[in-house]
């Protein structure tokens, strides 16, 4: 349930959360409060140089990487998938965009989210680390 007591929809979350993920990656943590609980645990298991965030700055640092690198940065939802806790989806998604450098980057994700008080608390993304820009 959300403040208002309407129902918590994950998805239509998301799907703002995505649309102005450009937006929130740019203006660090104080951008990332209406999306995330502040003790927000992270994890990409396959990434090398940072598999862990513990917490929203940490998870801003990290997303702060894409900045420099990438002229803009979108994830598209392509499946979604609510588990039998309201809490808890899954979401396949793809996620890039026009590089500073020319070319682009695009890679399909795999996002494992749990949500608190209608914020994400938890995520586990996995991505192909291998995928190299174009």
């Amino acid at each position: 349930m959300t403040e208002g007591g309407e129902p918590f929809d994950a998805r239509e979350f998301l799907e703002r959360y995505f649309a102005s993920i450009w937006d929130v990656l740019n203006g660090g943590v104080e951008a990332m409060r209406p999306w995330f609980v502040d003790d927000f645990y992270g994890e990409t298991p396959w990434s090398a140089s940072a598999p862990v965030a513990d917490g929203i700055g940490a998870y801003a640092k990290i997303m702060a990487g894409f900045r420099p690198l990438m002229e803009h940065y979108e994830i598209r939802i392509t499946e979604f998938h609510q588990t039998v806790d309201p809490n808890q989806v899954v979401v396949e998604a793809r996620g890039g965009g026009p590089l500073v450098k020319g070319g682009e980057y695009w890679n399909d994700i795999i996002l494992f989210i749990t949500f608190r008080e209608g914020k994400m608390a938890r995520q586990k993304e996995y991505f192909n680390p291998t995928v190299r820009p174009v």
